[in-house]
């Protein structure tokens, strides 16, 4: 979700396997965690403005879903971006195979408002955020110890989530969108 004055929504899905692994690190790295958000895979950010996303999107959300299948997952490699560490899911190609159908549908909703190309996306779960080198290069150090007894983490997605901020700018759950089982 956006911190400006426009309201949008996202959709996502969840993963609460990692919740007890992920937890702390996103409660004192992340400020998404503050937000409600658990351990998650975004798909979609920023999706449409709160006011365009109609019980027509929301079915047509839950049709689209209700075709997609995804296998399940295994989060166990740990990498970093330039400002921050996460877990990447496998099969990686599933995920970002069930983004790029997304958007195909979706064409005017592109991934993080079109700043990422979608052959650059690298679908994942943020464990912390640090605009500072130095102190990303200890959380990822530190998370590497702390979960290599952990890791790999297996889990079985069986729906994603549509959130819409409203006008207080609170993200809120809108609609539950089950996968093809």
């Amino acid at each position: 979700m956006t911190s400006e004055n426009v309201i949008e929504s996202g959709i996502l899905f969840f993963v609460p396997e990692l919740e007890s692994l992920v937890g702390p690190w996103r409660t004192r790295y992340d400020p998404s965690a503050s937000q409600g958000f658990g351990a998650h895979v975004t798909l979609l950010v920023p999706f449409k403005p709160a006011r365009s996303v109609t019980p027509d999107v929301v079915e047509d959300l839950r049709s689209f879903f209700a075709e997609q299948r995804l296998p399940p997952l295994e989060f166990g490699g740990i990498c970093a971006f330039p400002n921050a560490v996460y877990l990447v899911p496998e099969p990686e190609d599933a995920v970002r195979e069930l983004i790029k159908a997304l958007t195909q549908r979706y064409p005017d909703a592109a991934p993080y408002g079109g700043k990422i190309p979608l052959e650059q996306l690298v679908p994942h779960v943020t464990v912390a955020y640090s605009e500072e080198p130095e102190t990303l290069v200890t959380i990822s150090e530190d998370f590497c110890r702390a979960s290599a007894a952990r890791l790999p983490i297996r889990a079985d997605i069986r729906q994603a989530l549509l959130i819409v901020q409203d006008d207080d700018q609170k993200p809120r759950d809108r609609a539950v969108l089950p996968f093809h089982v």
